[in-house]
């Protein structure tokens, strides 16, 4: 089963209307394709821990025998921009707005209102994945910065076509005009 996530409530107020259409384009090109079930705009991502500058967050490993539907239940969450869980196996809480687990991709739009140190808290928080790619964009520039398995890559710029290193296609090159 592929879940893919669109945080509708966290969207940035600068985010223009033009990025949100792409978005939605490429969710429901994707999902017709791959003919799985895509995850409403309150899906959280679960997480154990203090969320803060200095790391003692993580993500949730699900092999690990104490992450139950009712321990995820109560765990705290975040929402990212988007997130997406393909090959990556995850569990859920009873009502299923809870997902716990390593996403295969993460993805967070920052603005001028995401300050220093919450960029830090969520990376920090991102980079205890051992599989996840992580990718940062800034509203103010076309450079979409990346993370994968724990490691920067080169930043790749959103006026060309864009995929992620599993060869899932982004084609957000409308956003440059």
């Amino acid at each position: 089963m592929t879940v893919l996530q669109m945080s509708t409530t966290h969207i940035h107020g600068a985010l223009n209307g033009k990025l949100y259409g792409v978005l939605i384009n490429f969710y429901a090109k994707y999902m017709r394709k791959r003919q799985k079930m895509l995850g409403d705009g309150n899906v959280r991502l679960a997480f154990e821990g203090e969320l803060k500058c200095g790391g003692g967050s993580h993500l949730v490993d699900i092999s690990q025998s104490h992450a139950t539907e009712e321990y995820i239940g109560d765990l705290d969450y975040i929402q990212p921009d988007i997130f997406l869980f393909d090959k990556q196996p995850f569990k859920t809480n009873k009502s299923g707005i809870t997902i716990a687990g390593f996403p295969d991709l993460i993805v967070e739009i920052w603005s001028d209102g995401n300050k220093l140190a919450h960029r830090k808290e969520l990376h920090n928080l991102y980079m205890t994945s051992p599989v996840s790619e992580v990718w940062y964009l800034n509203q103010e520039d076309t450079i979409i910065e990346r993370w994968y398995k724990q490691k920067q890559l080169e930043n790749l710029d959103f006026r060309n076509l864009i995929q992620t290193q599993d060869g899932i296609e982004f084609d957000l090159r409308d956003l440059a005009e």
